[in-house]
C-alpha cells in the first residue's frame, strides 16, 4: 500500500471539541464503532466513580466532520489522564435515540482504522491540520512512542491517530514533544480492537 491508500481513512478523523478522534472497531462478535482521542481534548472528565450515570458520562455535541461544527453526542466509555487517551461510543439508544442515531450514521460512513502494534522500521503518518499526511518515524518507549521530526504535532491536531501507510493505527497523537500513547498498552482489554 501507499500514503495514497490512506486518502480514503482521512474522513475517519473526526473533530473533536478543539482537537480530534478517529474511528476504530472492536473484533467482538457484536462489533462496535469506537472514537478513540486524547483524554484532553474532552471537555471535563467524567466522575471517578464506578456507579456513574450514563448522562455524568454524555457529551452533547462534541464531535462531527472536520471542518463542521460538533453535533454529535457521544458517552465516554474509558478515560486515562495518565496515559491521554480516552474512547468514545454512542449514547444510550434508548434514553438518547436521535443522539444514537445521529452517531451511527456519522460513523457508518466512515472506514475504521485497523490496530497494529508499532514497526519500527516503517515510515508513519499524522493527518496535519491542512489535511495531509506528513511522515513521520515512531520509536516505541514503553507504553509510549515519540515521533521525529517532533516538532509536526501543532495545537488542533491532538488526538490524531499515528497510522501506517495500510492504514493500521498504533498511537494518538497528543502533543508537540510527546510521549503519545501506543493503543497496544493504552487501551483497555475490553476494547479488543479488529
Amino acid at each position: 500500500m501507499t500514503i495514497f491508500d490512506l486518502q480514503r481513512h482521512s474522513p475517519s478523523v473526526v473533530r473533536l471539541g478543539a482537537g480530534r478522534g478517529f474511528l476504530v472497531q472492536t473484533r467482538e462478535r457484536l462489533s462496535r464503532r469506537l472514537i478513540v482521542t486524547a483524554a484532553h481534548c474532552l471537555p471535563s472528565f467524567p466522575p471517578c466513580a464506578s456507579i456513574s450515570l450514563p448522562e455524568e458520562r454524555t457529551y452533547p455535541d462534541l464531535i462531527g466532520h472536520r471542518g463542521a461544527e460538533p453535533s454529535i453526542w457521544v458517552e465516554c466509555l474509558f478515560v486515562d489522564p495518565i496515559a491521554d487517551i480516552a474512547v468514545l461510543g454512542s449514547v444510550d439508544d434508548q434514553a438518547l435515540p436521535d443522539e444514537a442515531a445521529a452517531y451511527d450514521e456519522l460513523t457508518e460512513e466512515m472506514q475504521p482504522f485497523a490496530f497494529t502494534e508499532p514497526r519500527p522500521s516503517e515510515p508513519a503518518y499524522v493527518l496535519s491540520l491542512g489535511g495531509n499526511w506528513l511522515e513521520v518515524r515512531l520509536n516505541a518507549h514503553g507504553r509510549c512512542l515519540s515521533l521525529s521530526p517532533g516538532s509536526v504535532v501543532q495545537s488542533g491536531m491532538s488526538g490524531s491517530p499515528l497510522v501506517y501507510a495500510d492504514g493500521s493505527v498504533v498511537g494518538v497523537a497528543v502533543t508537540n514533544e510527546g510521549p503519545h500513547p501506543m493503543l497496544a498498552k493504552a487501551t483497555p482489554r475490553w476494547c479488543d480492537l479488529a
